[in-house]
């Protein structure tokens, strides 16, 4: 029996027995699998080794997904926070701007009063 490597990150490497071709269940038709002449259903399958490999191959495969899918939801959940953080700063840039105007406004104020208390109050 030879083996597969499943590469879907490294973190999910794993080794995945493969059929050889002189057997019963070859790996691209696993999802459909084969049964004796005039049985019903797998469940009256002769050959528990080909039932043992495709439920190792399924077990590997949803292990890959379900690995998956946690990593894909902690990213989902870092882009929210991204974003919330993004919020917030452009709420801080947006205030700053109106305090810079704020001070401008007063800065031109306090010109005034500095040039007519220079050129009216002390000439």
């Amino acid at each position: 029996m030879s083996f597969l490597t499943l590469a879907i990150n490294e973190s999910d490497l794993h080794e995945v027995p493969v059929m050889q071709a002189n057997e019963r269940v070859p790996v691209t038709q696993a999802h459909a699998m084969p049964v004796n002449e005039g049985s019903s259903g797998i469940g009256n399958r002769n050959d528990f080794d080909d039932i043992n490999n495709t439920m190792a191959l399924s077990t590997q495969a949803m292990t890959a997904v379900s690995n998956m899918a946690r990593r894909l939801q902690a990213r989902v959940q870092e882009n929210q926070q991204w974003r919330d953080e993004v919020c917030l700063l452009k709420q801080q840039v947006a205030n700053m701007c109106k305090e810079k105007k704020e001070l401008k406004r007063k800065n031109a104020q306090l010109e005034n009063a500095v040039h007519y208390y220079a050129t009216v109050i002390m000439p």
